[in-house]
């Protein structure tokens, strides 16, 4: 696909305006900033889908399942309950046309039925398709108080899920007989994802720890030189950890370079974000990182890219009932609460965050989609939110990116430059954008990149109130960067003036409704 061009998989839970009905893809070609129905995949509105996408040269290959709150047996509804691999191919110009599906999961007796379908290819080309595989008898906690905690009426949680995968050699056409790797003694979740010449298969259910008796969070391994029925025995992913793991299994997300994999997760017992590394040459999972502070939150849940290498994390935090704001962090400035960015802050419910696995180089906004609703149970927009993928230029202290400046008064912004950003050297500051009587100077002048100015802005008397789109520019050797804020000149307060906020808050993003939809998944 071309750089812009991003392709959206998205579920409907009730009836909309057909086709765009069920499970369906949407496209945007302006990176982000406008979106439009593509194509329906599963136009069921009852019986939800949900899908993975991975590029397969200039093609994309999906994989289509069943996923919802309760995974129940049906009678009815299971004998459908597979797993669907789809290749759509490019056209050589900017289109996709979809082979016909090919089922690499079908359930082959009563009782049976396949969810949360995940896919990777490996460094040989083979296509590899992961599921989870519930069965029919449910545990009785009764009798094996291990599963106690996840007894909970109405939803399956507490069916026995197998941990299957199948395998392709012609590029989707057919797939090998499934193959057992695990099972969960509850609904399971979790990532399949290659790395270098790794595959790497990580899960857990939601047994919380087996009632905390032991880690239930494992992972088993391959390298593409071994025989395609092989793959390491299970073992816990974080031996280091007493008894905990990824919350459900799917609360996490994973992005691979050749050297590992970069995992983000919510873990069991305190719901919070961690980060951990596996490592291709050491086959092990490294020690942790917190995140945020995020803590018991059902709804957290991290989003993460790669871009040039550098790693960015994106989560919807959660401030109070009703109040979250979304947080990003870059793994090369750190990690934790104090490196946090806090990008925007709203009244509302925010889920179900992700944002595409990897970015080219040329890209320079990073597409955020989550839902919003006023209730975590309601009916939800889904939402785009434009997060600009270089560090900002500068960071100006401002609250909200907005400097109030009373009449005949004078405030001073603080302006802290960022050493990682794209301009380096001398830079020179300038503002622009203001109105006839508002003044602005800069204290130094110039500095080197990754030093402060101040910005002192004085409104003479007589300047009318009124909002102006000023920026901060900054001029050095490589380039020329603005930052854009709000100026509003207000009447003076009579309290001896105006000042800005020392709260720094960068402007890096913008809101975009897509579509309005229902969910209710939990992860």
């Amino acid at each position: 696909m071309d750089a812009g061009t991003y392709l959206l998989a998205l579920q409907r839970d009730e009836a909309g305006t057909a086709p765009q009905t069920g499970l369906g893809l949407y496209r945007s070609d302006d990176d982000g900033q406008s979106w439009s129905f593509y194509a329906s995949i599963n136009p069921s509105p009852t019986d939800r889908h949900t899908a993975d996408l991975v590029k397969l040269g200039s093609d994309v290959a999906m994989v289509e399942s069943f996923d919802a709150p309760s995974i129940l047996p049906d009678t009815r509804l299971d004998p459908g309950r597979k797993v669907y691999f789809q290749r759509w191919r490019s056209n050589g110009a900017s289109d996709f046309i979809p082979d016909a599906r090919v089922a690499a999961f079908t359930p082959s007796i009563a009782g049976v039925a396949y969810h949360r379908g995940e896919l990777a290819v490996d460094s040989l080309g083979r296509i590899w398709v992961q599921a989870f595989k519930r069965g029919s008898t449910a545990c009785n906690p009764a009798i094996d108080p291990r599963c106690s905690l996840c007894d909970t009426p109405g939803n399956g949680d507490n069916y026995k899920n197998d941990v299957v995968v199948s395998m392709s050699t012609d590029g989707g056409r057919t797939f090998s007989r499934e193959q057992v790797l695990g099972s969960t003694l509850c609904r399971a979740g979790g990532r399949l994802i290659s790395a270098g010449s790794k595959l790497l298969l990580i899960w857990n259910d939601y047994s919380g720890n087996e009632n905390g008796t032991r880690i239930v969070t494992r992972f088993v391994k391959r390298d593409a030189a071994d025989p395609t029925g092989t793959w390491s025995t299970p073992q816990n992913a974080f031996p280091d950890e007493p008894v905990d793991g990824i919350y459900h299994g799917a609360a996490l997300n994973a992005v691979a370079d050749g050297a590992g994999v970069h995992l983000v997760y919510k873990d069991q017992n305190k719901m919070r974000l961690w980060y951990r590394r596996f490592e291709v040459a050491t086959g092990a999972f490294g020690s942790k990182v917190q995140v945020d502070d995020s803590a018991q939150d059902w709804a957290l849940q991290p989003a993460a890219t790669l871009r040039q290498g550098e790693l960015l994390i994106l989560a919807n935090h959660l401030l109070a009932p009703g109040r979250y704001e979304t947080r990003m962090w870059r793994l090369s400035t750190g990690l934790g609460p104090a490196n946090a960015t806090s990008i925007a802050t709203e009244d509302a419910f925010h889920g179900y965050p992700a944002v595409p696995e990897s970015l080219p180089a040329t890209a320079r906004s990073l597409p955020y989609v989550y839902s919003r609703a006023a209730t975590s149970d309601g009916a939800a927009d889904e939402m785009v939110l434009r997060v600009a993928a270089d560090p900002p230029a500068a960071v100006l202290s401002l609250e909200e990116g907005r400097a109030v400046l009373p009449q005949g008064r004078t405030i001073a912004v603080h302006v802290q430059t960022t050493p990682a950003s794209v301009l380096s050297g001398t830079i020179q500051f300038e503002l622009t954008g203001q109105p006839a009587g508002v003044h602005a100077s800069f204290d130094p002048p110039q500095i080197e990149t990754g030093a402060a100015t101040t910005l002192t802005l004085t409104a003479e008397q007589g300047v009318p109130p009124g909002s102006s789109s000023c920026a901060v520019a900054m001029t050095a050797a490589t380039g020329r960067v603005e930052v854009p804020f709000n100026l509003e000149v207000v009447p003076p307060s009579g309290d001896g003036g105006g000042c800005a906020s020392a709260a720094p808050h960068p402007l890096i993003g913008l809101g975009l409704a897509l579509l309005a939809m229902r969910r209710k998944r939990r992860p």
